[in-house]
């Protein structure tokens, strides 16, 4: 279960770095919860940088194990995080969507993001660290394009019970996970996907050009119409545009 075991570190450089370190000296136990009150060398997909103020966000990472999930379904971990998040934040009255991969925004403005790092062996995901940064109080952001729960509600919140009911929503979510309901989970994420069937501006390795996001595939792979075809791209192979920032740019969200 999730929260079984609960660390608080008044400062980490990386909340994932922690995790990891713990795991290859076999002190890692299923379910940890790992919060760090500031992270000095936060990380994001792409090895993006990310920094929040100390002491008024989430810096969250957790650890599972996995019984019989092979490599082919480790979307739905993507799946299952991403949607825990909007499901703690539709609690607060604020509603989100999924900017592929996981990314959380509200409207073009990013609130929490993800990194998830996830162990293999053979055919098999055996378990997962999965960093999440929420931003909760911070309020002022520089030149990134971010919000948080207090500039959406006005409200100042306590990061310690905020912190349970995330930890509460991502229980949920990962029982489905477990019980290997992937269509589910993946129906919901696809439902809340950022700019999903309306027309937008990406770019890959032949250029800008317009497209409809269409989903994912059974990889996680984006799905974008363009032209009456459709391409399937992983994280590195294509940028958002305009109205979007870039697939994975970092923001003063997270993560790790």
């Amino acid at each position: 279960m999730l929260g079984r075991k609960i660390i608080y570190k008044e400062s980490l450089d990386s909340t994932n770095n922690y995790a990891a370190n713990l795991l290859k000296e076999g002190l890692l136990v299923d379910g940890t919860v790992i919060v760090s009150g500031e992270q000095t060398a936060g990380k994001g997909q792409r090895n993006s940088q990310w920094y929040a103020e100390p002491y008024k966000n989430i810096i969250f990472t957790c650890f599972v194990q996995h019984v019989n999930l092979s490599v082919d379904s480790q979307d739905a971990i993507t799946h299952f995080v991403s949607l825990a998040i909007l499901d703690f934040l539709k609690e607060k009255n604020i509603f989100a969507q999924i900017k592929w991969p996981n990314d959380i925004l509200i409207g073009n403005s990013k609130i929490s993001g993800v990194l998830i790092e996830n162990q293999l062996k053979s055919h098999r995901c055996t378990s997962s660290i999965i960093g999440i940064g929420i931003n909760v109080n911070q309020t002022t952001f520089g030149d990134w394009n971010a919000s948080s729960m207090q500039l959406q509600t006005g409200l100042n919140y306590d990061i310690q019970e905020l912190v349970f009911s995330l930890i509460e929503k991502l229980q949920h979510r990962f029982q489905q996970l477990q019980a290997l309901d992937f269509s589910a989970l993946k129906n919901d994420y696809l439902k809340n996907m950022w700019l999903k069937d309306q027309e937008s501006e990406f770019e890959d390795q032949n250029g800008k050009f317009k497209g409809t996001i269409q989903g994912t595939d059974e990889l996680g792979r984006l799905l974008i119409e363009s032209n009456g075809s459709v391409q399937s791209y992983d994280l590195k192979e294509i940028k958002f545009l305009a109205r979007n920032a870039s697939a994975g740019d970092s923001s003063c969200i997270q993560k790790d």
